[in-house]
Formats: C-alpha cells, structure tokens, sequence
C-alpha cells in the first residue's frame, strides 16, 4: 500500500480538478448559473492553484515515511519517532484543511460530484494517516519502557 499512496492521492487531486472543469463547464452550458455571474474560469483557476500548493505536502506523505533517512532517524529512540510523527501529522493537518475546505465549498447544489471527490481526498488521508502512525509508533523497541530493564 505505501507504494501506491502518492499515486492514490496525486490521481484524487487530478480527479477533483477534472470534476470542477467538467461540472463548471456543464452547469454554465445548461444555464445554471446567470448570465451575468463571474467566469467560470476563476473557481477552474483557484482550483487549480490550491492544487498546486497541496501537491508537494501530498509528494511529502506520500515518500517520508518510507524514506530511508526516517528510518534512521526512527532508530534513535522515541524523540525523534515523535518528531517525524509531528512532522508528518503537520502534513497531514494542511492536506486535510485543503480537502476539508473543497468539500465545504462545493457542498451545494449542481457541485455534489466535486464536493464527494474531495471527501474521497479526506477518506483516503483518514486512511494512510491511521497507517502511517500505526507504522510509526507500532515498532518493538517503542513499546519497551526504559525504566522497566528485562
């Protein structure tokens, strides 16, 4: 699975940005919005601009924890365990407050479809955050206590 997390959330942002070009397109052709109302090209361009600030945090959780230099850094004890698991839950904590806010954006009529795409960002940021952690904090030599010498 952590061979795939960056395609899975890379392929998530570029459906969602495929969703707001294809909705926006479809409800101006059927006369959704009114005439006078603002291009459709600035929800398209924020869109696509917010998606370009979140992709290197997604490049990020997508290859820190199987990078080689964390587990080194993992290897040294708790702290610098707890340090990558703040790290990488900072990460975690602005990719979520960019799908968080897109579902709340788009959670209104004629935009459902964009808003679910960027729940399934949220889902799937649920998902390898739990597989994350539990990877990071579920090795042996985390759970000995130093007080209690076998």
């Amino acid at each position: 699975m952590y061979r795939h997390k960056l395609l899975i959330l890379t392929m998530v942002v570029f459906l969602i940005n495929i969703a707001v070009w294809f909705i926006t397109d479809a409800n101006q052709r059927n006369g959704i919005y009114p005439i006078d109302a603002d291009s459709i090209g600035i929800p398209i361009l924020l869109t696509w601009f917010a998606s370009l600030f979140v992709l290197p945090v997604l490049l990020l959780i997508g290859l820190l924890p199987t990078a080689d230099f964390v587990r080194r850094l993992c290897s040294r004890g708790i702290g610098w365990s707890i340090a990558v698991g703040a790290v990488l839950l900072i990460l975690y904590v602005i990719a979520g407050l960019f799908a968080i806010a897109g579902v709340a954006k788009w959670a209104i009529p004629h935009h459902y479809l964009i808003a679910a795409c960027y729940f399934v960002l949220v889902m799937a940021l649920v998902v390898f955050l739990f597989f994350d952690m539990k990877r990071l904090f579920s090795k042996p030599e985390l759970n000995r206590m130093p007080w209690k010498r076998a």
